[in-house]
């Protein structure tokens, strides 16, 4: 039994890494591909979230989850700072040669830790 337990543990690890790596290449990406043809800030950064969220949602739906992105889970916001710095780039805030690595490497990182550490979002107070 503890053999079976451990590979579980093992394989959502992987699948929760690949989530945050993907999570990361798509929010980059997403936001890169807008700004490049709508020179729009605001809708890049939307649609860089979008793009990456979108992915998850769809497998969630498939696995018959509840998508992650309607948990309290960090998830949306990293991709949200994920397409941010990407922009930073394409504004020449920072190198736009660094701005994509760094937008990947930072969103990979927020969602990984949050996950390590449960960093979670505030829940909404109901008065029932």
């Amino acid at each position: 039994m503890r053999r079976v337990s451990k590979f579980l543990t093992q394989v959502y690890a992987t699948d929760a890494f690949f989530d945050a790596v993907g999570l990361g290449f798509f929010s980059a990406f997403g936001a890169h591909k807008v700004y490049q043809h709508i020179h729009n800030i605001e809708l890049a950064i939307l649609l860089g979230i979008v793009t990456a969220v979108g992915g998850g949602l769809i497998r969630d739906i498939l696995l018959g989850r509840v998508p992650v992105v309607l948990t309290k889970e960090i998830y949306a916001s990293a991709a949200l700072l994920g397409a941010a710095v990407q922009l930073f780039g394409e504004v020449h805030i920072i190198n736009p040669r660094v701005s994509p690595w760094l937008a990947i490497a930072l969103c990979t990182l927020i969602r990984m830790l949050s996950l390590k550490y449960k960093w979670n979002l505030p829940a909404i107070k109901t008065n029932t």
